[in-house]
């Protein structure tokens, strides 16, 4: 997966899904139910819900991650350079999380 895409929907990837460079989603809510890799940086912007189920940078750590979104469930493990949210529900951190970039996550 790489580019930009926006939909007026919501966004599903069932399958294991790899950042093969920057990537930017757009749409209502956006669900990632399996296992999200990649070196690369990902942007989400979500009207609704966005669900990570899956361990995200399980295999090969992501770049930056930001996340714009009502509300963010993340419950299969997290790794990433670094984690930036702006939330405006609940945020739900269930797996472990792990950021090894030079600041702390942001986390709004």
């Amino acid at each position: 997966m790489s580019g930009t895409i926006t939909t007026t929907g919501d966004q599903t990837y069932d399958g294991a899904v790899t950042l093969d460079d920057d990537t930017a989603l757009s749409g209502a809510a956006i669900t990632f139910n399996n296992m999200l890799d990649g070196n690369n940086d990902l942007g989400i912007n979500a009207t609704g819900d966005v669900s990570f189920t899956g361990v995200v940078g399980g295999t090969t750590q992501l770049g930056t991650v930001m996340i714009d979104a009502a509300n963010l469930l993340e419950s299969g493990g997290f790794k990433s350079d670094a984690l930036i949210t702006m939330i405006e529900g609940t945020t739900t951190l269930i797996g472990d999380i792990t950021v090894t970039g030079a600041s702390a996550p942001s986390i709004d």
